[in-house]
Order: C-alpha cells, then sequence, then structure tokens
C-alpha cells in the first residue's frame, strides 16, 4: 500500500534532473539507484534549482548494483545539501536478483562509513589492512577507499571464501558467499549455471570484498580483476582516477587488461565530448602512472555511448573487452577518438 513513482532509464540518461525534481513534486520517502546515476545527478543539480526542490522529505537514498564511490556519495550530498537533503540519507547497500535482491544494507540514519585501506597490500596480499589517518594524508598514491555495505538480516549468512572454499577471517579478501531463506533453489532449466551459482548450500556471487569489524565491503568482480605483473588492480579504482581528468564522462570508462606476453597489459577505454582530445592519452597514461605505477599500453578514446551498459546503466566491462579485441573500439595502436560504431550505444 505504498505508492511508487517510475522513471525510465533513457529518461533519466537525457535529463538527470528529472530524479530529484520527481522527488519534490510526489515527496518521496525512499529512492534507489546505482553510483553512476548519483553522478550525473550531482553534475546536472545546478539546473534544477530553478524550483527551488525541497528534498527534506527524502529519507533513504539507496545505492547499489555497482561498486560504490565514496567521492561520488560526497560530491552528491554536497550538491543537495541546500536544498534540505539530510546527510544521513545514503544507504549504501549490496544484493544480486538470485538472492531476491537483497544481501547487505547500511544501518538506517547512520552517516555513509568508509574505510580507506592500503592498497599494496591489497592487490600484493589479498588483506584489507586500515591506514591510520596520518598515513592517509601522507602516502596518498596508496590509499584505496571504499564504502561500507553493512550487515546482511536475520537468518542469513555472509561469508568470505577462499578459491578453494574455505572461509577467510576479518580483513582478507576472497569471494562473498551468501546463504539464507531468500536465495533461489537454481535457475530455470539450467542445471550446469545452477551448479556454478550454488555450492555446498552458498550462493557464490563472484564478487570479490572482505569482512571487517562486521560490516561487508565489496571491491570489485573476479573475472573483471586487472592482473599485471602478479599483482590484482580493481578496475574501478583505475577507473575513478581516470573519470577525475576534465573531458572523460563520469560513469564512461573502463580499464581491463589483455595478454601481453611476458604479461598483462593495460587497456583504458573511455568516453569523451572534447574535440581538441590530442593530448588526452598522455594525461590519462601519466595519471595512472602516478597512482599505481602502472604502464597504460593504450588509451582509446570513444564519443558518447559506444560503451556498452546494462539497462540500469551498469558498466558491461567484459563487453567492452571483446569489442575492443574484436577491432569495434579503436584501431588498435592509435589512441585516438573514433565515432560511436552504430549499435554499440547501449542503453
Amino acid at each position: 500500500r505504498i505508492p511508487a513513482v517510475f522513471i525510465p532509464t533513457i529518461e533519466f540518461v537525457k535529463h538527470p534532473g528529472v530524479w530529484m525534481e520527481t522527488v519534490h513534486k510526489y515527496r518521496a520517502t525512499i529512492t534507489f539507484a546505482p553510483n553512476f546515476a548519483f553522478e550525473l545527478a550531482a553534475k546536472r543539480s545546478p539546473k534544477i534549482s530553478r524550483i527551488q526542490p525541497d528534498l527534506s522529505c527524502l529519507r533513504v537514498l539507496g545505492c547499489g548494483a555497482e561498486p560504490i564511490n565514496p567521492k561520488t556519495m560526497e560530491n552528491f550530498l554536497a550538491a543537495f545539501a541546500p536544498w534540505g537533503l539530510k546527510s544521513n540519507a545514503i544507504l549504501p547497500c549490496y544484493g544480486m536478483a538470485e538472492a531476491t535482491l537483497a544481501i547487505a544494507f547500511n544501518h538506517l540514519h547512520r552517516p555513509m562509513k568508509k574505510l580507506v585501506i592500503d592498497r599494496r597490500a591489497y592487490e600484493e596480499k589479498n588483506i584489507a589492512s586500515p591506514m591510520h589517518p596520518e598515513e592517509e594524508t601522507v602516502d596518498l598514491k596508496n590509499r584505496f577507499e571504499l564504502v561500507s555495505c553493512g550487515k546482511t538480516f536475520p537468518e542469513h549468512e555472509v561469508m568470505i571464501q577462499d578459491q578453494k572454499g574455505r572461509p577467510l577471517p576479518e580483513g582478507r579478501v576472497g569471494e562473498i558467499v551468501f546463504r539464507g531463506p531468500s536465495v533461489t533453489p537454481g535457475y530455470f532449466r539450467n542445471s550446469e549455471a545452477t551448479r556454478q551459482l550454488l555450492k555446498s548450500g552458498w550462493l557464490h556471487t563472484g564478487d570479490l570484498g572482505f569482512i571487517l569489524d562486521g560490516d561487508l565491503y565489496v571491491s570489485g568482480r573476479q573475472k573483471d580483476l586487472v592482473i599485471i605483473n602478479g599483482r590484482n588492480y580493481p578496475p574501478q579504482a583505475i577507473e575513478w582516477v581516470v573519470e577525475e581528468i576534465a573531458g572523460i564522462r563520469k560513469g564512461s570508462v573502463v580499464a581491463f587488461s589483455v595478454n601481453g606476453g611476458s604479461t598483462e597489459k593495460l587497456i583504458i577505454i573511455a568516453e569523451t565530448a572534447r574535440a581538441d582530445h590530442a593530448e588526452l592519452p598522455g594525461i590519462i597514461s601519466e595519471q595512472v602512472r602516478s597512482a599505481f605505477g602502472l604502464a597504460v599500453h593504450q588509451v582509446v578514446l570513444v564519443g558518447r555511448g559506444s560503451i556498452p551498459k546494462t539497462s540500469s546503466g551498469k558498466l558491461q566491462r567484459r563487453r567492452t573487452k571483446a569489442l575492443f579485441e574484436g577491432g569495434l573500439l579503436g584501431c588498435k595502436g592509435s589512441g585516438l577518438t573514433v565515432p560511436a560504431a552504430e549499435g554499440l550505444a547501449l542503453r
């Protein structure tokens, strides 16, 4: 008996301001969206100032469906605070359709909980080692900032397992597995997929993360890891650094590695609308080298809408990689902006 208002994704992409305008119009109290939506809405916030929205009605702003960027959440809160948005409204969460959506939520009305860990310990040893406040400001290149997704629910359990299915203690990075009464019994008429999903009663999510002080932190997808010289790099950490560069579209950067003989090589695909793009590949390469000590093998700049995304706006990293390897995203070795290939603007 709760009224709901639905905004089609394509309408939001065309006009990101419609999200908070709709909250204001219908006095909405709860709304959910992926990380990329928060980024777009914050960027367009000055355009909705004309209606002087009142967002004091909004109690819960859920964010999930993809890794949550702490800076994005902070930018969103700062952008809409003048219109009454509460600082504790952000609700980071984690879920899957196979778990009837919800797996873990942050605590209601608790300010967003951030954690800064040692990037080298994460990449080299799969350990989540919190940095001391003084280290965070001195060793900026070694920071990896994540958001707590809180805890699971009664009668449900979340565990972190290693590659052999053994449980890992707090602070160790591994695959997130989940069990409880809300987990699906399997995929319809697909026994092989069901066997891969459910093992010994646990739903295997394919996501990487860790538990610290009882809270779940999601750090990436197993299949999306960038592995170079034996070190594991979460792609979103690289993508978030590239997104900070002027001229690069937020939420439209994909990082992945390809076979390079002795070791994997890093590829960056990024959307830009800039006409004077010639210097961007060099800027991107330097930014990544400075932040991670990684050499970028190739930067490919593409037009708006070229990077494939799901219907909810999430990046499709593996499909982007397949398009690149098939020669459909840029010319090998060029590193130049190319027009969006026909049929690739997926939303």
